[in-house]
């Protein structure tokens, strides 16, 4: 299989640093002056971490001429980084989802000869929210099944294009061309394609369900699920950039385990996703945010199943995860968390396991965070709050519940159950650990980090 386009910018990127560093200040010159028109053109993948690089060779350069240059190419990318080219630079989450929806772009759909149009309702709560007053240049399609994908002339002057439903719908070629790649998706569905003997009406364990990509995290499967006359289903919402014909492309992805769940992720696009507050309060846009940046979001949404052959009348739906890049939405808070630690690291001694490190030397468990030990102090509830808390996470994808930790009567010194508040307030001791990586909801809390469980090699000092 060929390397895909993103690579290709990658290293066209990579390219330009290297040349940016030249000890020929004419190389440097001409390399920052390139990739500036690059840049403008688009055919270059501006990213935060680029930027910092070549913020970096600016501050080293000694050459007047070719500070010129450099500072000319950073206002460039610096526009292409923050401006969503239509407009001032959004403020909400809505404006960045939409900004280039405002543009020429597609809403596509799939065409099922058995039942006409596959997903109608859900197309139509997209319509309803990109009227052709604010959205002249938007089309929407009902395109063939089975082997559809836009050429790359059919693309010219695409900004966006929305999909709606499985991509696996639009064909083999559309799953390798347009699916999320530059950077995993959090979660993904148990099958793409639909087993050919299904069925049609009846569920499927692996194909109705979504799963997390990261397999080893545990949280167990979103599975669709038909229960007293009601069927609990979960949709996805992502938006993300993909590069096509040397152009990049916005590729807005809303579907479902079933047809309930494309209407569920479909709705949420359309209006519920931003306003998630009783008040109406639209969700602000992330620090750091810029037209390349990824988000997803999974949702759930029950309806009755009597009548229900042809259209779905949703009465519940809940947002249950919503990121864009590094960032965390909290309902609660009504506000992002960005977590500052990647990895949280656990490494017992020898000997010492997950199923006797409470009958063992605890003080010998060592805590990591991003690679730096954590100066826990030795024998204290600090440490056995930090070690038990890292422990749950890492079993439920970094999930835990307050009340079952204040049961823990290892952690505390008097040896007595807490309430949840006590455990709540006892974990703000160890913010200056976890940072923004330790979020506290309710009666449960999450480390928005993840959380790994290692052995210390007895052979090796540490």
């Amino acid at each position: 299989m060929g390397k895909t386009w993103d690579e290709d910018l990658e290293r066209q990127a990579d390219f330009f640093v290297g040349s940016l560093t030249a000890d020929n200040p004419h190389i440097r010159r001409d390399a920052w002056l390139s990739l500036g028109m690059l840049i403008w053109k688009g055919t270059i993948l501006i990213t935060w971490a680029l930027m910092q690089t070549l913020k970096h060779c600016l501050l080293e350069e000694t050459d007047a001429r070719v500070m010129v240059a450099a500072e000319k190419t950073l206002l460039i990318a610096t526009l292409e980084l923050v401006n969503p080219e239509v407009g001032d630079s959004p403020r909400t989450l809505e404006d960045w989802f939409r900004a280039d929806l405002h543009q020429r772009s597609l809403v596509l759909r799939v065409a099922d000869p058995e039942r006409l149009r596959r997903d109608e309702d859900a197309v139509i709560e997209l319509a309803r929210s990109f009227p052709w007053t604010e959205f002249p240049a938007t089309e929407f399609l009902c395109v063939d099944p089975g082997g559809y994908l836009p050429t790359v002339d059919d693309l010219a002057g695409v900004k966006a294009i929305v999909f709606v439903g499985r991509l696996s719908l639009f064909g083999k070629q559309a799953v390798e061309d347009w699916a999320m790649k530059r950077q995993p998706p959090r979660y993904r569905f148990g099958l793409d394609f639909r087993p050919a003997e299904l069925p049609r009406g009846k569920l499927h364990r692996e194909y109705h369900a979504v799963l997390r990509t990261d397999q080893s995290s545990g949280e167990p499967p979103y599975r669709t699920a038909d229960i007293d006359k009601v069927r609990t289903d979960y949709g996805l919402i992502r938006r993300y950039v993909v590069s096509r014909g040397g152009r990049l492309c916005v590729v807005i992805h809303v579907a479902g385990s079933s047809s309930l769940g494309t209407l569920a992720a479909a709705r949420f696009a359309a209006h519920l996703l931003f306003r998630y507050d009783v008040d109406g309060k639209p969700i602000p846009l992330p620090a750091g945010i810029g037209p390349q940046s990824h988000l997803e979001a999974l949702v759930e949404a029950k309806a009755n199943t009597e009548g229900s052959n042809s259209v779905w009348k949703p009465d519940d739906y809940r947002l249950l995860d919503l990121r864009v890049d590094d960032s965390v939405w909290s309902q609660t808070d009504f506000c992002w968390h960005q977590p500052t630690h990647k990895e949280i690291r656990l490494i017992f001694p020898p000997g010492v396991t997950r199923d006797n490190y409470r009958h063992e030397e605890y003080d010998g468990i060592e805590v990591f965070f991003d690679g730096e030990r954590a100066d826990l102090h030795a024998g204290g509830e600090n440490r056995r709050l930090c070690i038990a808390l890292c422990l749950r996470a890492a079993n439920n994808d970094g999930t835990v519940d307050l009340v079952e930790l204040g049961e823990d009567n290892w952690i505390w010194a008097d040896k007595k159950t807490k309430p949840v508040q006590h455990t709540r307030n006892r974990l703000r001791n160890l913010r200056r650990y976890f940072k923004e990586s330790l979020q506290a909801e309710g009666n449960t809390c999450r480390i928005l980090a993840r959380v790994i469980i290692d052995q210390q090699n007895p052979n090796k000092p540490r």
